[in-house]
């Protein structure tokens, strides 16, 4: 590869053109080898390192939630940590993997990824509800109590379903934690965003990009908050062709958290 096709974008780093590619297809394992081969051989200041940072991530976060779906909780594990060591700025990783070490009985590094996640989105609703739970069963009432009295706070200003496994873990809870009785007032124990979100990552993986958008759309109007269903429609209009409709959702899941790349 010549330095001038370089310079001037002539020509691009084949091991990234194969990542994009697969990663287009929805072929998330290739698409990460060939990717993280980019990386390695890619300057940091080559623009093509930083996407191919991005794609390796996307890719790993795709793979993390299938496995997470299908009840690998390790394997999940294994991709999320990847893919926030490329790219440490998804809440909805660090929450999953608080979700995931918790019930792996890791509830020191639970907390950890919990404060991460709520560090990057204070208005993340499960997040604050789970890391206020997982505080609560450790002692430390004065904090849960703070992060269940944000919960009800968020909660009166957008309502939100939540997901199974937190639904489950606080119907669990109704005698030990009195201070939970407000925050169930203000949620649904159904599963419409999980299952919404994850139709959407089933679609998106194999293809059918018009039914991810409809899914994605549809968690965002559940969940308007969270960056990460902006990006994840945004990308499904982006292959279905709606370039400004994909910009706009990007750039409301960067006005929701600016450090979102």
């Amino acid at each position: 590869m010549s330095l001038w096709g370089r310079i001037f974008g002539l020509e691009k780093n084949r091991e990234y053109q194969l990542g994009i590619q697969y990663f287009n297809e929805g072929k998330y394992e290739l698409a990460v080898g060939e990717l993280e081969k980019a990386i390695d051989t890619l300057g940091q200041s080559d623009p093509e390192y930083a996407l191919g940072l991005f794609y390796a991530a996307e890719s790993h976060a795709h793979l993390g939630s299938a496995k997470f779906y299908a009840g690998d909780l390790d394997g999940a594990l294994e991709h999320f940590e990847r893919a926030v060591r490329e790219n440490p700025t998804y809440p909805d990783l660090y929450y999953r993997m608080g979700v995931i070490l918790h019930r792996k009985g890791d509830e020191e590094r639970a907390v950890e990824m919990l404060r991460r996640a709520v560090g990057l989105n204070n208005g993340y609703f499960e997040a604050v509800c789970y890391l206020g739970v997982l505080l609560y069963e450790k002692g430390d009432r004065e904090e849960a109590d703070g992060l269940f009295a944000k919960a009800v706070e968020i909660g009166a200003e957008a309502p939100s379903p939540i997901s199974k496994f937190l639904s489950d873990h606080l119907a669990g809870k109704e005698t030990d934690i009195p201070p939970l009785a407000a925050i169930r007032e203000l949620i649904s124990a159904d599963t419409e965003f999980e299952d919404t979100l994850r139709e959407g990552i089933e679609a998106f993986n194999t293809g059918n990009f018009g039914k991810a958008a409809e899914s994605f759309e549809t968690a965002a109007g559940i969940h308007p908050d969270y960056p990460d269903v902006r990006f994840k429609l945004g990308l499904a209009l982006l292959r279905e062709g709606a370039h400004e409709a994909a910009i706009e959702q990007f750039q409301q899941a960067l006005s929701i958290n600016p450090r979102y790349t």
